[in-house]
Order: C-alpha cells, then structure tokens, then sequence
C-alpha cells in the first residue's frame, strides 16, 4: 500500500509544473479575452487617427483633432507611429486563427450528432481559454467568430475613409455578404440566434439603401 501511495503522490517538482501550468493557463485565458473586448474599440481609435476631414481650398484636418494639419510634419510622424501599430494589432484575429486551428480536432469531433459533439467539445479543459471564441457556435464553425472580427473592424473603422457618397454603397456591399455568408453558413448553434442574425443584417442592408436612396 505505501507503495502505491508513494506512485500516486507527485513529486513536489511535479506539483509546482502543475501550479505554474495552471496560473499559466488562467493568465492566458484572462490576456485572450481582455484582447478580444477591446480589440473593436482600440481599432476604431487607430484608424480615426489616420481619418482626414477634407475642406474646400485643399486642406485637410484631422477629424478628431482638428487642430493637425493633415499636411503637416506631425500629422506625417503620427502616421508613421499608427500605420505599423494598425498591423500589428489586425493580426491579432489571426492568432486566433491559429489557436483554434490548432484545436481543431477538439472544436469538431465530426459527430453525426451535433448536441454529443457539442458535450464532448465542453467537456474539454484544454479549451477552457478560448471559450469566447466558440460557445456560441456550432462545432463546424467554431472559427467564425474571427470572420465577425474582422466585418465588424471593416464596418467600424475602415468604412469611414470611403467617401461620403460611396460609403452607403460599400455598406450595402458589405451587409449583402455578411448576408449570404449567415445563411449559407448558419454558424450558430441556435437556430433562432441564426434568425436574428440574418435580421440583423437584412435591417443593416436597408439602413445603408435608404442612406444611398436619400
């Protein structure tokens, strides 16, 4: 018996990878989620600084800040600041990526049945600090939450540089694939949540047509 006791009981060097994992796997869970809410509204505040308001005479002010000059040497070192840090930051969508491709095999079982595949992909621990990545899809779209990243910074952030005429336009674009991209995909594990989205999009597609209409 002493001698089993002895097999069972970890080594206190195996305790201590056993807490330093754990802190690990919390602090990484904590630092992936806090990325992911703020990831919106830090783009927004990058690009604005890149948004020029354009005035008949040929200037152009900064339109958070109209007191830089657009044409001026600061606006330029602003510019060289917030253009490699706008890289840098839309690439973290692309960790993601990789993150979830790399636990692929857990996200998807490729059950027949999606409710036992959706109880074996709970089950799983490993995936505990990507949760908010994936609870609310079906597991054979667990990565299109990134997809959403993305059409929400483009939505955000980029579309305020299209001119003012074209910018319902491309709004009409853009909600017309986030259209068919819903309803082809139906990547949510609720069907009803599925409904609202598509709505959700329908409603966004008749806002920017009005705005082209009026």
């Amino acid at each position: 018996d002493e001698e089993e006791e002895n097999e069972v009981k970890a080594t206190p060097e195996e305790e201590y990878k056993a807490e330093r994992a754990r802190i690990f796997e919390q602090h990484a869970s904590a630092s992936l989620l806090l990325s992911y809410l703020v990831l919106p509204s830090v783009s927004a505040t990058q690009f604005s600084g890149l948004d020029c308001l354009q005035l008949e005479g040929g200037t152009a002010y900064l339109r958070v800040d109209t007191s830089v000059d657009c044409h001026s040497t600061d606006f330029d070192l602003l510019r060289a600041i917030d253009v490699p840090f706008i890289v840098v930051y839309q690439c973290i969508p692309l960790i993601y990526i990789g993150l979830l491709y790399t636990n692929r095999r857990q996200l998807n079982p490729n059950f027949v049945n999606e409710v036992a595949a959706q109880k074996k992909r709970r089950a799983s621990t490993s995936l505990a600090p990507l949760v908010f990545l994936f609870q609310d899809y079906s597991c054979a779209n667990y990565f299109f939450d990134v997809f959403d990243i993305y059409r929400r910074i483009i939505m955000i952030s980029v579309l305020p540089f299209f001119p003012t005429l074209v910018r319902p336009i491309v709004g009409c674009f853009l909600s017309i694939i986030s259209i068919i991209v819903v309803r082809g995909r139906q990547p949510f594990a609720e069907r009803d949540t599925n409904t609202v989205a598509v709505a959700a999009s329908w409603q966004l597609l008749l806002t920017y047509f009005f705005a082209v209409v009026i």
